[in-house]
């Protein structure tokens, strides 16, 4: 796990203004990244706003937002128009999972406009160590199927698509259907996963997720 501290970055100060600041800690994390040893489930990424007073969107944009981009480029999710908007220099493929720690009352509202509006989800948590984060909850917005799915895993630790259908009987959802449900969670950042023989096992960015 990497834990980027935004206001030791700021030098102390309670603000974090600016798409030049946040490009500037985008990079700062991409460095962190390339540092460490590679995990085959990704990387989770802490957004630690712990003393910020305030994140304009800009700044948001350019290192949160920005992380979950470069996350889903990674995923394959992000189709060849929406990539050739954005700018090459700065976004990359990343298996990243970034959430967000530490955030007010008013960081968090620019937060929900910013992913809401995007129909992205972006994970906050005040329960976390830097091994673990033991509660998320998802800001942004899921469409209907993603929400019920995220129900679907609360406190399942380790799961394949195949054991959500014999969870689920009555549900009448295949192993296959499950799974395009999972990588829709998997490609919005919520889940991670790993590949064990054919199947694929995933995991969620935090113990308990909740949303809405």
């Amino acid at each position: 796990m990497i834990i980027f501290h935004v206001r030791n970055e700021l030098d102390g100060l309670t603000v974090a203004a600016g798409a030049i600041t946040g490009r500037l800690h985008a990079d700062r994390v991409v460095s962190l990244l390339e540092a460490q040893d590679n995990d085959e489930l990704g990387s989770q990424v802490v957004f630690n706003f712990d003393g910020i007073d305030m994140a304009t969107a800009s700044y948001l944009k350019a290192s949160v937002l920005w992380a979950v981009t470069c996350g889903r480029i990674e995923a394959g999710i992000i189709d060849p128009e929406e990539l050739r908007q954005l700018d090459a220099s700065h976004f990359r493929p990343l298996s990243i999972y970034p959430l967000v720690a530490g955030a007010n009352t008013e960081v968090e509202t620019e937060l929900q406009e910013i992913f809401g509006g995007r129909w992205l989800a972006c994970v906050v948590t005040d329960e976390w160590t830097p091994k673990n984060v033991r509660s998320g909850k998802v800001l942004g917005k899921l469409d209907p199927t993603a929400a019920k799915t995220l129900k679907a895993i609360k406190g399942l630790h380790e799961f394949t698509a195949y054991d959500l259908q014999e969870r689920f009987p009555k549900e009448g959802v295949n192993a296959t259907a499950w799974n395009n449900r999972l990588v829709e969670l998997f490609r919005l950042r919520l889940l991670r996963r790993r590949k064990q023989g054919k199947f694929w096992k995933y995991q969620p960015v935090a113990d308990h997720l909740t949303y809405g």
